[in-house]
Order: C-alpha cells, then sequence, then structure tokens
C-alpha cells in the first residue's frame, strides 16, 4: 500500500485487490466471532518486516499475507499459489487448507503450495503462509481479480481455509 503499489497493469495497482480481498476476509472473520488484526486498513504503506513484527507484537495464531501475482514474460500464464516457510510443517498445512477451497471456490487453476523463503514467512513467530491470487499479467485473470463478486470468492475460499486450519479440520 500507499507508495508500495506492488505489480501495476491495466491501470490496476496490485495493492488496491489485495486491500479490497483482505477486508472482505476481514469482514467475514469477524462475523465468525475471531479476532483479527490487519498489518493495513488503509492505502499505507507498511514495510515487510513492520508486517512480521505486527503479527508478532499481537502474538497472532497465523498469519496471512494477500497477493496478485504477475509474470510479465507470460501474458497467457494464470493460476493461485499459497507459499510457506520451508521449515514449517504448520505453515504448509494452513497452505493447503487455504488452497484447496480457494480454487474450488473460484474456479481458479490450483498451481499448488509451495515452500519459499519470503520475510513475511520467515520473520512470522506464527504459522504464516502467502497467498498469490491470480495473475494481473493475465487479461482474463486481471478482469477477474478486478470484479467484487470474484474477490467475494476469493475472500471466501482463504476464510473457509483459516477456519478449518484453526478448528483442525
Amino acid at each position: 500500500g500507499g507508495s508500495q503499489t506492488g505489480a501495476v497493469y491495466a491501470g490496476v495497482n496490485e495493492k488496491d485487490i489485495n486491500l479490497s480481498v483482505a477486508k472482505k476476509v476481514e469482514a467475514i472473520l469477524l462475523g465468525q466471532g475471531y479476532n483479527v488484526v490487519m498489518t493495513r486498513t488503509a492505502d499505507t504503506t507498511v514495510g515487510l518486516y513492520d508486517r512480521a513484527d505486527i503479527a508478532n507484537a499481537v502474538e497472532a495464531d497465523v498469519f496471512v499475507s494477500i497477493h496478485s501475482n504477475a509474470a510479465e514474460n507470460n501474458a497467457d500464464f494464470q493460476g493461485i499459489y499459497t507459499y510457506y516457510h520451508p521449515t514449517s510443517a504448520r505453515g504448509a498445512r494452513l497452505a493447503q487448507a487455504i488452497q484447496t477451497p480457494l480454487c474450488r471456490l473460484t474456479g481458479g487453476i490450483d498451481r499448488g503450495i509451495e515452500s519459499a523463503d519470503f520475510v513475511v514467512l520467515r520473520e512470522t513467530d506464527m504459522c504464516a503462509v502467502l497467498v498469490e491470487m491470480g495473475f494481473m499479467t493475465n487479461s482474463g485473470e486481471l478482469q477477474r481479480l478486478i470484479t467484487p463478486s470474484y474477490q467475494d470468492k476469493l475472500a471466501a475460499g482463504i476464510a473457509e481455509g483459516i477456519t478449518a486450519y484453526l478448528n483442525g479440520t
């Protein structure tokens, strides 16, 4: 957010898609009685290490970082990934718990779960994942990503996965 726009395609900023979906996930989880702490709720810049610090300070049970992907050299590529830290078996379980309903509810291509050494996965003390909801570089997927009804499906899938993980199912 803020000065960090993320990917920008067809005049659409990644930060705007991500925040919109994150707020929808927040609303779903709050409605289910969960305590949700957002690292940002407006168009502000929050550094990667700061995001991890916020989650660690509140002793969160899980950390979910929401993103939109880009493949500059392949405009045809599309699909959903969820990443976890390579040393975290709990992260792998949370990643799969989110990936499965996210792909089912959206009809998005399931690119699977993968490990990565991203700052927000490495520096958080709790189980953490990073969700890539689709590729902005694919025009069809970008059109879906900016559609409120599709964002609702993305949020529902992420929230369903979080609650399944927290409930041990």
